[in-house]
């Protein structure tokens, strides 16, 4: 039977400050790897908060272009106001003119189409102007289209635009309007909670969801008021080349007597016209400039997320280099304790790790200086 063996009489069991001295080395490098894996994690994080601060960067762009392109219809628009003015001398598109000057051309060309010489070239013109006219009576007796034939503003009179209500994020653009830099308004940005930034942004979409409800029907019956008027116009003209071409009749006047119906009825229609295109330059005006100014707001909000982003972003950079170094505090002590123990053992290991270590401290030099 064999015996146990009993460790030597002369050998001292270990005490708990030796064992602590042989764990301080596996402890450490514990501390060094969850270290490591957090300055990981937190550079991972810095670098998608820049990327987000990119991608709210470019919708800033996009919204900063759509502003410079809406300003900039809204300027062509009121330039070309103010020429139609200078040429035209156009008035308030008034729903009685535009009938009255409708009919009377309509009349004209029927009374003239009647007349053997003229009704073969101007019947067709005739009826097409008769179509035209019944087209437009139909839309002047829509209640629909009422609210074209006031200004702008009075036709919006319903629409009360909302704002941003968080006092955080107005500061925010106050401040980046004042050129501060990210590190004075980084405590204001921190308290912009993303809640306050997604309602901000709703608070803007439905500003432009209402005006795009209230802008549709005054928009679409000027649109075809114009399309109408413009083919009466052309009809005219038509009209007018016709008469002109004719021989004279009987006790008919000649167009350049300007006592022609026709041509009375085509100077009507080229005035109603023109307050027609004056109407619709106007209303062009006024909701690009009204667009552009919720074009504007959208881009600042982006311009806060871009620094809001970018804050965070810096902030996680922060924290994983201090992480990092925070590693190489504890591969040091690893590194320290390891060789202590070593040189008390006199292991030939030692050795072999201080040379390794000597190594990797001249090639990280030598990558460092000369690379």
């Amino acid at each position: 039977m064999a015996m146990p063996k009993f460790p030597d009489a002369d050998k001292k069991p270990k005490n708990w400050k030796d064992s602590l001295y042989g764990t301080t080395p596996v402890f450490l490098t514990i501390v060094a790897t969850v270290l490591a894996g957090l300055s990981s994690g937190e550079m991972t994080r810095a670098q998608y908060y820049r990327s987000m601060a990119a991608q709210h960067q470019a919708k800033a762009a996009d919204q900063w272009g759509f502003f410079q392109a809406k300003r900039l219809r809204a300027t062509e628009a009121q330039s070309t106001l103010d020429l139609l003015h200078a040429a035209s001398h156009p008035s308030q598109m008034d729903p009685a003119t535009l009938g009255g000057a409708s009919q009377r051309l309509a009349q004209a060309m029927a009374t003239a189409a009647s007349e053997p010489s003229l009704a073969r070239k101007l019947q067709p013109l005739a009826d097409k102007s008769a179509a035209l006219d019944r087209d437009l009576q139909a839309t002047l007796n829509d209640p629909a289209s009422a609210s074209a034939f006031a200004a702008p503003e009075s036709a919006w009179g319903s629409l009360q635009d909302q704002g941003i209500s968080d006092k955080d994020i107005l500061s925010a653009m106050n401040a980046i309007n004042a050129h501060q830099s990210e590190a004075a308004m980084a405590p204001l940005l921190k308290r912009i909670t993303g809640k306050a930034m997604a309602d901000s942004h709703g608070v803007i979409d439905a500003n432009t969801e209402a005006l795009d409800r209230v802008s549709k029907g005054p928009g679409a019956v000027l649109d075809k008021l114009h399309g109408i008027f413009s083919g009466q116009c052309d009809l005219a003209s038509e009209a007018v080349r016709v008469v002109s071409l004719a021989p004279l009749g009987g006790d008919r006047p000649s167009t350049s007597q300007g006592a022609n119906p026709i041509v009375l009825a085509q100077r009507e229609i080229d005035a109603a016209f023109a307050d027609i295109a004056a109407a619709r330059f106007r209303y062009a005006a006024a909701r690009y400039e009204r667009e552009a100014r919720y074009n504007s707001m959208t881009g600042q909000l982006c311009e806060v997320e871009v620094h809001q982003t970018s804050v965070t972003s810096e902030r996680h950079r922060t924290r994983s280099a201090q992480f990092f170094y925070g590693m190489l505090a504890a591969q040091a002590g690893v590194t320290i304790a390891t060789l202590a123990l070593a040189v008390q053992r006199r292991s030939i290991f030692w050795s072999f790790g201080a040379a390794a270590g000597i190594a990797a401290i001249g090639f990280s030099a030598y990558v460092y200086l000369l690379m």
